[in-house]
């Protein structure tokens, strides 16, 4: 895929990719999913904020403009377009000249930039950290909505609790122990408790939880003081010191004046959602169309990595100011199934150009919620198949208050998406789908709640390696040494942030300098033995060559034990783990192994060109191909993906696009006679149709699901669920249109592909109230058991999110009058 060149566009009257200019004094820079404005006699204007965009004009050496005009749609086929953090940080670090930034944006944009720059700016409240921090005591407890919410409530007076925490602050600064500060607490809390019955239902000594808790949150405030931003205002005064809102009138236009004449202006009108018109009087300047996403640049030929046994592999290892470094990103091997420790946007296109697939990486670390280190956990969540997400539950909680800014999406519905795994300070537990590898957590030192982790496997011997890794944290031991002697820390606290992990054989440590993060300077005190074991990532200055420190480079692999030379798992152990097979008998899947064979091809070579005649299926085993329609490529597809379904399961025997070998690759090929003897799943083109809200393209295992359903149609006037039936089956419409329609005929709505209908908790109200027909001659649809479609929605986050979009726009159709 190439990928539209960066620079300025002036010629007029021409569309180039969603810009238009109209005037040839008007330039307008093409960055990647941002465009910058410039005509005579104005300031310029940047349109749409993606991650990454401080780097672009980093690179260019330009300053950031102070005028930002956000599209309507900030999230674009998974992508967002609402990431304000970075430029943020450069008003008020680096940017020389101070200035406000204005961004010109809805009601709703502005009340949603508020909750985002709560959350990464300042970081939690001590309540929110409280109801985080004992959530799972509330589920343990089988609390009712009403006693959660009266739990809460007390959370909220334990957070204001003046006396309690000023006398936690002295004993602090007298330097106790922690083993003494939770003594004290545990016995403040048994008098609580004494008095508040219904709190105790399930906890055998819940004093001395809610000591532990309460400390630990109370520490994590302490530290997040120190690096406070608002000592002299509120939250909302430091942002409005900072940053002008400009709102879209109900003419959808928003106004910018002239830098030399107060008597000239530009009307700025978003004619539909992230659709622009440019005006100066009434004279239109330049139009920009935001409803399309840029395409990230793909390597023309991949080479698969080489796994170790126990190692790392650098996907980025900038700060998130490096102009010329991707932003700090790393896959952590362990037992040769990886942890992704972070990720930035695109990152699916870094795993690619490293030879790296989705299926090598099972799990993923969230340090904490700043934009450089969590921008690409959205792009996955919503666009890939279900995660699991490892970090504590103070910084998960942050996380989905974050996302629900920038999604809409509720809490609830974006945790429903993710496996979360629940870490806690110094308590190891095994890592997902390994045998003997353990992670253990703690806080490293931010100014927010950020985390750090030591991996450990151990061999049967008994023999132990591991690798651990600083997260974003400021260590100086001469600033933390001093701030421990003015009481911020408990005593045990600092032994922690001073040690933790300088044990591993395999230390990766920041060097992000500055404020918040560490500079080079700070390490070079360490001894010899232990720099010789470290690798420095998050890095915002160039490297230097140094006799003991490393400076990881950008696909550098790290082994501490290297891949030991065994066979993997089997061809039939591995159909076994794919979707559309696992319908399939054990002793059909055996026969279907047996007689089909592994073929091998080289990068560029071709596997099928479109309209040839197809009489086989083809299943990835290793390495990525390239799915070409219309002369362009349309997907990726990698290990345990596969194609060529549709010449042997329809009507249509000629081959619908042109498959090439993007890397060395090994499929599994299948005859049609042994696909359709083995009982596998008739699959529809228009199940690779459907409307994904979030990605362009529809996963191959997500039509697999899809095509164990049953196919039902209705003509035109029929109703779609009968008058008298009591419970719904689910329909996902494929073709045609449905129509919805409530009291009386006035709220009407219609339905057409990717739209699904039935006994869902969404639908229910609806089949309930409305009448549901089909309005045109074709109406196809696949029927679905409650609990197929309950698999699909857990596994697919993207569909689910997409079904749910759809389903709040029908209901607010039919709730107008």
């Amino acid at each position: 895929m190439k990928e539209l060149q960066s620079g300025y566009y002036s010629q007029a009257g021409i569309l180039v990719l969603g810009v238009r200019v109209l005037d040839k004094k008007v330039k307008i820079y093409k960055g990647y999913n941002f465009r910058v404005l410039d005509i005579p006699g104005y300031e310029k204007i940047t349109f749409g904020c993606p991650p990454g965009i401080v780097k672009d004009f980093a690179r260019r050496e330009e300053d950031l403009t102070s005028h930002y005009i956000l599209p309507t749609r900030t999230l674009v086929k998974g992508k967002n377009n609402f990431d304000f953090e970075f430029i943020v940080y450069n008003f008020l670090f680096i940017r020389s000249q101070k200035s406000k930034i204005n961004i010109y944006c809805t009601q709703d944009q502005k009340e949603r930039f508020h909750a985002i720059m709560s959350e990464t700016l300042f970081g939690p409240t001590l309540h929110q950290m409280l109801c985080a921090q004992f959530r799972s005591f509330m589920k343990r407890s089988g609390f009712t909505s009403g006693e959660n919410t009266r739990f809460e409530k007390y959370l909220l007076s334990l957070s204001r609790d003046k006396k309690l925490l000023g006398k936690l602050q002295g004993m602090m600064e007298t330097q106790v122990s922690a083993e003494v500060l939770l003594k004290e607490l545990s016995s403040h809390f048994k008098k609580i408790l004494k008095t508040k019955a219904w709190m105790q239902k399930q906890s055998k000594s819940p004093a001395n939880l809610f000591a532990k808790n309460t400390l630990q949150c109370f520490q994590l405030q302490r530290e997040m003081e120190l690096f406070s931003l608002t000592r002299d205002c509120t939250r909302e005064e430091f942002l409005d010191r900072l940053v002008e809102f400009h709102l879209f009138g109900k003419d959808k236009t928003v106004t910018l004046q002239s830098k030399e004449s107060s008597r000239k202006k530009l009307n700025v009108v978003q004619v539909s959602p992230s659709y622009f018109e440019i005006y100066e009087g009434k004279k239109l300047k330049a139009e920009l169309d935001f409803n399309e996403i840029d395409s990230p640049l793909i390597p023309e030929t991949i080479n698969l990595l080489d796994r170790p046994f126990l190692g790392a592999t650098f996907l980025g290892v900038g700060s998130g100011f490096s102009a010329n470094r991707r932003n700090s990103c790393m896959i952590l091997w362990a037992e040769g199934k990886g942890l992704m420790v972070d990720a930035f946007s695109d990152n699916n296109e870094a795993l690619l150009a490293h030879g790296i697939t989705e299926n090598d990486v099972g799990s993923m670390f969230l340090s904490h919620v700043h934009s450089d280190h969590d921008a690409g956990f959205i792009e996955k969540i919503l666009s890939g198949q279900r995660l699991k997400v490892m970090t504590s539950r103070i910084i998960f909680e942050s996380f989905l208050r974050k996302i629900e800014a920038i999604t809409l999406f509720p809490c609830e519905v974006i945790e429903s998406f993710i496996d979360f795994i629940e870490l806690e300070p110094k308590k190891k537990i095994k890592l997902p789908e390994c045998k003997n590898t353990y992670i253990e957590f703690d806080y490293s030192f931010h100014s927010i709640p950020s985390g750090r982790l030591v991996l450990t496997y151990k061999d049967k011997n008994g023999k132990e390696k591991s690798i651990s890794h600083s997260g974003d944290t400021k260590y100086d031991r001469e600033l933390i040494h001093r701030w421990y002697e003015q009481g911020i820390f408990s005593r045990n606290r600092y032994q922690a942030i001073m040690g933790f992990i300088w044990d591993a054989d395999l230390i990766i440590h920041e060097v992000g300098g500055g404020q918040l993060h560490t500079e080079f300077g700070a390490l070079t005190e360490l001894k010899p033995e232990i720099a010789k074991k470290m690798i420095l990532t998050h890095q915002h200055k160039s490297s230097i060559n140094h006799p003991y420190f490393h400076f990881a480079d950008e696909g550098e692999t790290r082994a501490v034990i290297p891949m030991p030379k065994k066979k993997g798992p089997t061809t039939l152990e591995f159909l076994k783990e794919i979707s559309l097979f696992q319908g399939v008998g054990a002793s059909a899947l055996k026969n279907l192994e047996k007689k089909s064979k592994a073929v091998h091809y080289n990068p560029g070579d071709t596997v099928f060109t479109k309209n040839d005649i197809g009489e086989t299926f083809y299943v990835i085993l290793d390495g990525f191909a390239e799915i070409i329609l219309g002369g362009k490529m349309n997907a990726i597809y990698e290990k345990g993906m596969f194609f060529g379904e549709l010449a042997i399961t329809t009507d249509n025997p000629l081959r619908r696009g042109t498959v090439r070998a993007l890397s060395k690759l090994t499929l599994l090929e299948i005859s049609k006679k042994l696909y359709l003897d083995s009982g596998l799943p008739t699959i529809m083109d228009d199940f690779y149709r459907l409307d994904n809200h979030f990605s362009e393209v529809v996963r191959p295992s997500l039509v697999a699901s899809l095509g164990f359903g049953s196919l039902a149609h209705w003509k035109k006037g029929e109703h779609i669920f009968p008058k008298k039936s009591e419970e719904a089956p689910v329909y996902l419409l494929l073709s045609g249109q449905v129509k919805v329609s409530c009291g009386k005929g006035k709220k009407i709505a219609f339905l057409s592909s990717g739209d699904i209908m039935g006994e869902i908790s969404e639908w229910k109200t609806i089949v309930k109230k409305a009448d549901i027909l089909a309005d045109s001659d074709k109406v196809f649809a696949v029927q679905l058991e409650p609990d197929q479609i309950t698999q699909i929605f857990k596994l697919y986050p993207s569909f689910y999110g997409t079904v749910y979009q759809k389903i709040k726009k029908l209901e607010a159709r039919l709730s107008k009058n």
